[in-house]
């Protein structure tokens, strides 16, 4: 079930490097004597952990050019924890990395071999998450190889990634416990979640912000997994941010056609990096905020992979003795999704009664309706089952749904202008931290606004940036009042804004 979540960072050398992989690279070839060669690194979990091998090779056939000269040094995310001259005879290096608890260790190790003779150059390299993943970088100088020493030592930068896995438990109020997957092939994320109240994912990695960093990028690509049954995030679209910029929704790519989860890609293009490096430069961190805009649609795709299915309900969160409509069509993944018109039967089920089914065929210039009424005293999940579409008894699809959604914890009085303009002068980062605190616990004191008064057991030092794009949200009219507040109650439970 799990899928991936890559932050690819292509580090070039000698111009434009070819056969980039996440895992292996080979860089551009250069002339080295009367033959062209290059360096090629490769990356392999292993049990204990990481292992690249980094290798001088001939350009025509890959063979390694042995009895080369190198300067090495290797670094892990952003920290460099290794630099040596060595000898190999056989042109390979290869460097174990394994986590260990303690202060980086280095060890020189000689692997394979006969008699001493041919044997691979090696280095064994413990410290605290070194083997969990990540980016591994090099910066290579080779001095000579196969007979041949050059006027200058060549330069090569090559970088390969090994991705770290995060699992996050979620416990929401209407959709019960739901686990989230996240993948990086970057650096480890400092911050990483997702906030039920304010429906909202947030993650933070390292990324340094110069240009000549970004110029090595081609594309920062990150992805997580969703169940199906996550009904808040079983949709077809997301807004993101980063450090508080919205991104082209286009780069927001929605895989729904995997059974019992989607994959959501985030592909951010050197050029897009670019046009924000104004706003970030000298800072050292990509902070995302994740959501679902409130107008995205829900989404699945039949059992067959042929149709996805894309509804909307009115309104949004359901109650009981309350009138419903569903707007929703059909469209072709073969076709491009092209909106399609075929004979559909549609249930509105809830444990294991059918509150309604309607059949009929689905309009290709629009929506189709489905109206029902909500019986009093139910509350909990429901579904939407599509079936027979187009008359394939394999073309079905479901959408989960909450009957009696439950409401948020934060409590909302009439909140005056301004609260907003003083919000506002933080979010665009003209009013201090410690001063955007005081304003709020002096509101919520005076109770012009409420929340809850107790705190949770995780206690935080700094406002996290999620916050920020969450205010800055709800300033421009793109969030609720309850979602401003629920980003203010979470400040309270971590400590950051003190009650008395």
């Amino acid at each position: 079930m799990i899928r991936y979540i890559s932050l690819i960072l292509l580090v070039l050398v000698a111009g434009e490097a070819y056969a980039h992989g996440t895992g292996s690279e080979i860089l551009d070839p250069i002339q080295w004597g009367d033959i062209q060669a290059t360096i090629q690194v490769v990356s392999e979990p292993t049990e204990s952990g990481v292992t690249i091998t980094a290798s001088m090779i001939r350009a025509d056939n890959s063979s390694p050019l042995g009895d080369a000269s190198f300067y090495m040094s290797a670094s892990h995310g952003q920290d460099t924890i290794f630099a040596d001259t060595i000898d190999s005879p056989d042109g390979t290096v290869i460097f174990d990395f394994i986590s260990e608890n303690s202060e980086v260790q280095v060890s020189p190790v000689s692997v394979g071999g006969i008699f001493g003779m041919f044997a691979q150059s090696g280095y064994e390299i413990r410290g605290p998450n070194l083997g969990e993943g990540g980016l591994y970088s090099l910066y290579i100088e080779v001095y000579s190889a196969a007979g041949h020493t050059p006027a200058s030592a060549a330069v090569f930068e090559p970088a390969v990634s090994v991705p770290i896995t995060y699992t996050h438990q979620v416990s929401d109020p209407n959709w019960g416990d739901q686990t989230l997957e996240f993948i990086t092939y970057y650096d480890t994320f400092t911050e990483y979640g997702y906030d039920p109240d304010i429906r909202t994912i947030h993650l933070d990695m390292p990324f340094g912000w110069q240009q000549g960093i970004i110029e090595q990028v081609d594309t920062v690509h990150i992805e997580f997994t969703v169940p199906d049954s996550f009904g808040d995030l079983a949709v077809a679209r997301y807004d993101v941010t980063v450090n508080g910029i919205l991104i082209d929704p286009r780069t927001v790519m929605v895989e729904d056609f995997f059974a019992g989860y989607r994959t959501v890609h985030i592909v951010i293009s050197r050029a897009a990096l670019l046009d924000m490096l104004d706003a970030n430069e000298g800072r050292d961190v990509m902070s995302f905020v994740i959501k679902p805009p409130d107008n995205a649609p829900y989404s699945a795709v039949t059992e067959n992979g042929q149709y996805r299915v894309l509804a909307i309900l009115e309104p949004a969160s359901m109650s009981d003795d309350h009138a419903a409509t569903m707007l929703f069509n059909v469209t072709d993944v073969f076709l491009r999704n092209r909106v399609v018109s075929v004979p559909y039967t549609v249930d509105i089920t809830y444990q294991d009664d059918i509150l309604h089914t309607q059949q009929g065929i689905t309009d290709d210039s629009g929506s189709t309706a489905v109206s029902f009424g909500m019986p009093p005293d139910i509350s909990g999940m429901a579904y939407i089952r599509f079936s027979n579409l187009d008359g394939n008894e394999l073309a079905n699809a479901s959408i989960e749904m909450i009957f009696g959604m439950v409401s948020q914890d934060v409590e909302s009085v009439y909140i005056p202008d301004w609260v907003r303009v003083t919000t506002s002068l933080w979010a665009a980062g003209l009013m201090g931290d410690d001063q955007f605190v005081s304003a709020v616990s002096y509101i919520i004191q005076t109770g012009i606004i409420v929340v809850q008064a107790e705190t949770g057991t995780e206690t935080k030092d700094t406002i996290e940036p999620w916050v920020r794009t969450v205010t800055q949200w709800w300033v421009d009219g793109e969030v609720s009042d309850a979602e401003f507040l629920a980003a203010i109650q979470h400040m309270v439970n971590v400590g950051i804004i003190p009650l008395e």
